[in-house]
């Protein structure tokens, strides 16, 4: 069962009290000039996969891999994260007199 709300449907099942999304941000220029390698790797719209270092440096191609309600990888804009995230219904949400949080963590 999807909620409804006056503006439409709001994308949240019922049963659904916590999304996670994760943006995988790039490599910022003084991490480029660094040498740094990147170590998470967008496996699809919902799993990851995170390198071990000690597996990079010995060029191994194993690591562990992570599933998330939606995945954005680094070539992602904020533009293009805050309009497929989820953010705009939960937005929507609030208007209309529920609680809601978002939390946002990094640089």
């Amino acid at each position: 069962t999807v909620l409804r709300s006056r503006r439409g449907t709001m994308g949240l099942q019922e049963s659904e009290n916590i999304r996670v999304v994760v943006r995988v941000r790039p490599l910022t220029q003084e991490e480029r000039k660094r040498g740094d390698e990147e170590h998470i790797t967008c496996v699809s719209e919902r799993s990851l996969q995170v390198m071990d270092t000690k597996q990079v440096q010995a060029r191994q191609q194993t690591g562990t891999a992570f599933q998330f309600g939606r995945v954005f990888g680094p070539e992602t804009t904020q533009d293009h994260l805050f309009a497929n995230s989820g953010i705009t219904s939960l937005l929507d949400h609030v208007l209309e007199g529920y609680s809601a949080t978002v939390f946002a963590y990094g640089p």
